[in-house]
């Protein structure tokens, strides 16, 4: 069943991958590069993002299948894969008309990000309060109550930001989120959590015959945005929100490279870095997408590794 799967998964996204990179082009559905990077990614100005729509069909479509969809365990996380994946996908048709490759202001992003983490959180509470119950804090157990959704909240949007800020060399986000769906699938056994991560897998895997480098379309913010909630909302069912953040340490080394370079420059008007996330800098320094990929992904499988045997002691 594991390898049906994920086999059926990659071969459907892999044809829906296609479609979209037929349709996009002929609507030149263009990234538009930032300047800073215009030199070092010149030939991305021709290549369509919105691959991310993929996802939404192939998953939905895998989990509709495969699994219960009437369970919470399925139908939440598909929830905040489609919730997220619309907040993407509008940013995403405003960068069609913008020349700086920009959709969303910060704050209209934000804003997004929290209504969306807010509308999933409530659900957690509401259709399946044992994941929202209490939690281990300080070595005590804790009954967050109403106040489960701020924190729950915080680790939906930490998680979509982070994958979001990963996802600017061709193939990194995908490969980079693989060992992260690998670790759901093991502590989600036997489970409509386990199957979603398997199909997603698969998802992934049919969509970097695209997207891998020279990539031929990219995820997009509907994409990266999908990715990350889902991956929280697997997490907060799971009550493995520690293990998940372990299991994506290189979604938090982007974060933190991003969120130190603005606070530098808004504090001391001054960069840390040349330019932020890190991926940026070591393509601006010139080291191949491949290696950034086979780097930056290594050190996923890593944290991988250590949530799994954290998870089975």
């Amino acid at each position: 069943m594991i390898i049906l799967q994920i086999a059926s998964s990659f071969v459907l996204s892999a044809l829906i991958t296609w479609a979209l990179v037929a349709i996009l082009n002929r609507r030149k559905a263009y990234v538009t590069v930032k300047p800073e990077l215009l030199v070092q990614n010149e030939t991305k100005a021709r290549t369509p993002f919105f691959g991310g729509l993929g996802f939404l069909l192939t998953i939905t479509i895998g989990a509709l299948v495969f699994t219960d969809a009437g369970k919470a365990e399925v139908y939440i996380p598909l929830f905040a894969l489609w919730v997220f994946g619309l907040a993407g996908f509008a940013d995403d048709v405003l960068k069609l008309s913008s020349d700086n490759g920009d959709g969303f202001t910060v704050k209209q992003k934000l804003a997004s990000q929290v209504l969306s983490a807010v509308l999933v959180a409530f659900l957690i509470m509401w259709k399946a309060p044992e994941a929202a119950s209490t939690r281990i804090m300080f070595g005590k157990e804790v009954n967050l109550s109403f106040w489960y959704v701020i924190p729950a909240a915080i680790y939906l949007v930490y998680y979509v930001n982070a994958l979001n800020i990963t996802d600017g060399v061709d193939g990194l986000s995908s490969c980079s989120t693989l060992p992260v769906f690998a670790v759901l699938a093991v502590i989600g056994y036997q489970s409509g959590i386990q199957c979603l991560a398997l199909v997603t897998i698969g998802t992934l895997l049919g969509f970097l015959v695209f997207n891998h480098s020279p990539a031929k379309i990219f995820m997009g913010d509907v994409g990266s945005h999908s990715l990350g909630g889902m991956i929280a909302a697997m997490a907060l069912m799971m009550k493995a929100e520690l293990l998940i953040i372990l299991a994506g340490v290189l979604f938090l080394l982007e974060f933190l490279s991003s969120l130190i370079q603005i606070a530098s420059i808004r504090i001391r008007k001054k960069k840390v870095f040349a330019i932020a996330p890190l991926h940026h800098l070591l393509e601006y320094h010139g080291l191949k997408p491949w290696k950034i990929v086979l780097l930056f992904s290594s050190i996923n499988v890593a944290g991988s590794i250590a949530a799994v045997l954290i998870w089975s002691l």
